[in-house]
Formats: C-alpha cells, sequence, structure tokens
C-alpha cells in the first residue's frame, strides 16, 4: 500500500491513503441490502415457475385460477371450487362476505333462498328494490367540476394541516 507524504507550511507530515475505491464497488457496497431483496425476489419467482412447470407441464401465463372458460392453463382445482361455491350455503356466506351485502345467482335455488332471513333479504333489496329505485333520480354530471374539484382539494388540504 503506498502512500503520499505531503509537508505543510509549518513542517508537518500529512499522510493521504490510497486513492478511492472504484464507483461499481462503491454502489455495491451501499446497496447491498436492496441487491439481496432483488436476488431473493428472483429466487422465489425462479422457484415458483419450477413447480409450477412441474405440477402444470408448462409455464404460468396468467392467474385466473377459477375459470373454466377458454383457459389454456386449467387449474386442477378450478371445477372443484366451482362446484363448492354453487353449495346453498356456501352461496349464503358468499353474499354475506366481509363488506359485502349482495344477491348472488344461487338464490334461484330454493334450498339457497330459504337460508336469508328477512334482514338480510332487506339488507340486499330484495323485495324492495323497485320502490327504492322509483324513489330515486339517475346519477347526472356534475355542471361545474372544476370548481366543486377546488373545493375538495381545498378541504382535503385544511383537513390534512398542508
Amino acid at each position: 500500500m503506498s502512500q503520499i507524504h505531503a509537508m505543510t507550511e509549518t513542517g508537518s507530515k500529512l499522510t493521504a491513503a490510497r486513492g478511492r475505491r472504484p464507483l461499481a464497488t462503491h454502489l455495491v457496497g451501499q446497496n447491498v441490502g436492496l441487491l439481496l431483496v432483488f436476488a431473493l425476489l428472483a429466487a422465489a419467482v425462479l422457484l415458483y415457475g419450477a413447480i409450477y412447470w412441474i405440477r402444470q407441464h408448462s409455464l404460468p401465463g396468467n392467474f385466473e385460477v377459477t375459470s373454466t372458460v377458454n383457459n389454456p392453463e386449467l387449474s386442477p382445482l378450478a371445477t372443484q371450487f366451482l362446484e363448492y361455491v354453487q353449495h346453498p350455503e356456501v352461496a349464503h356466506t358468499v353474499a354475506f362476505a366481509e363488506g359485502t351485502f349482495n344477491p348472488v345467482a344461487q338464490m334461484a335455488n330454493p334450498d339457497c333462498f330459504k337460508l336469508f332471513t328477512k334482514e338480510e333479504l332487506d339488507a340486499i333489496q330484495w323485495d324492495s328494490l323497485e320502490e327504492e329505485m322509483n324513489a330515486s333520480i339517475e346519477y347526472d354530471i356534475v355542471p361545474d367540476y372544476d370548481k366543486l374539484l377546488d373545493i375538495m382539494t381545498a378541504a382535503k388540504r385544511e383537513a390534512s394541516g398542508g
């Protein structure tokens, strides 16, 4: 390791170490964590692709696992899953999955329909939809959208303290 010696005006000796390391080495050293994450991501994707290839004899092209129509990479579980969700008890559960209150096609099945309580039918507007539609008006475009956007933006800024 060579060192460079220099004398100052006062006569003291300064010692400078070797020159800086190459930029590529510096960048790798500073970003080793990020590079490790990318390496792990690449390994996970390759492992997933390998497992998929072994099980399906093809590479993944899309992730539509429940479609049995026009799907060249049909999942072996798709048909079983679709049969499962057709059961009256499961269809009732799906209708009231967390955060939703929606009618399901299986309600045409009397065994499924009888699982719904009056309160649940009211919640999905089963018997009152036509009446409620008559009391509603068609959605209309806001006449002065730009002005409304300015008002909303100002209110958001004020609420966030910014």
